[in-house]
C-alpha cells in the first residue's frame, strides 16, 4: 500500500473546504429503514434508523468538511411532521484519505448517531452511509402507519447539504414497527431544511 503524505492529505482537505458553497444535492436512496420493533416504555431505547445512498458515475463531489465545523443530519418522516435534528461534532470524524469522511461515535456519547460515513471513490460511485441507534439517546423519528413520505438531509459544516427523500419507490413494509424503502429515484426536490446551528430547523 502507498504512503500518503500528510501534507498532501491537508492540502487536499482544504480544497474540499474551499470549494464549499452551500449548494443542495439531491441524491437517490440506497435503503431507508425506520424501525419501532416493540410497543410501550422500552420502544423508545430499541428504535433504529438507516440511510444508505449509493450513486455510480456520479457528477457530484463531497464538498465541505467536517473536521472543523461537524455536520447535522436531519431525519423526517410524515404524517405528522414526524422529524428530528442531530448534531454530529466535528472531535467524532476523521478523513478517509482523500476521497470522504468517516463519522463514529460507538458508545453513542454525542447522540443516536453511531456512525455516518460520505465519500466519492475514484471510480465515481458516491455513497453515504448512516446508522443511528436509540440504544442510549432517544430517537423520536416512528414509522407511521404507514409512512406517507420520508426525507433525510445531511449537512456538511461549511459545504454541502445532500439530500435524499420519497421517488417512485414502493415500501417493502410500511407498518406501525417498520418503514423500509429500497433503491429509491432521486426525488425532484430537498424534501427537509439543514439544521440551525442551535439544532433548531430551519424552515425552508
Amino acid at each position: 500500500m502507498c504512503a500518503i503524505h500528510l501534507p498532501l492529505v491537508a492540502v487536499l482537505i482544504a480544497s474540499l473546504v474551499s470549494n464549499a458553497s452551500s449548494d443542495v444535492q439531491l441524491k437517490p436512496t440506497k435503503v431507508i429503514l425506520v424501525k419501532n420493533p416493540t410497543t410501550g416504555v422500552l420502544s423508545a431505547h430499541q428504535r433504529k434508523i438507516v440511510w444508505k445512498v449509493k450513486e455510480l458515475a456520479s457528477a457530484n463531489t463531497v464538498t465541505g468538511s467536517p473536521l472543523t465545523s461537524g455536520a447535522t443530519l436531519r431525519v423526517a418522516r410524515e404524517p405528522f411532521s414526524n422529524s428530528q435534528c442531530f448534531d454530529l461534532p466535528a472531535v467524532n470524524w476523521s478523513a478517509i484519505s482523500t476521497i470522504g469522511f468517516l463519522y463514529k461515535d460507538a458508545d453513542l456519547s454525542e447522540g443516536p448517531v453511531k456512525v455516518a460515513l460520505i465519500k466519492k471513490a475514484p471510480t465515481g460511485v458516491f455513497v453515504i452511509k448512516v446508522v443511528l441507534s436509540s440504544k442510549r439517546r432517544v430517537i423520536e423519528v416512528t414509522p407511521g402507519s404507514p409512512t406517507l413520505s420520508y426525507s433525510v438531509n445531511l449537512k456538511m459544516g461549511g459545504g454541502d447539504e445532500y439530500c435524499s427523500g420519497s421517488g417512485t419507490a414502493t415500501p417493502l413494509r410500511n407498518d406501525a414497527r417498520v418503514f423500509k424503502v429500497v433503491n429509491d429515484s432521486t426525488p425532484a426536490s430537498c424534501g427537509v431544511s439543514a439544521c440551525s446551528p442551535s439544532g433548531a430547523f430551519v424552515d425552508g
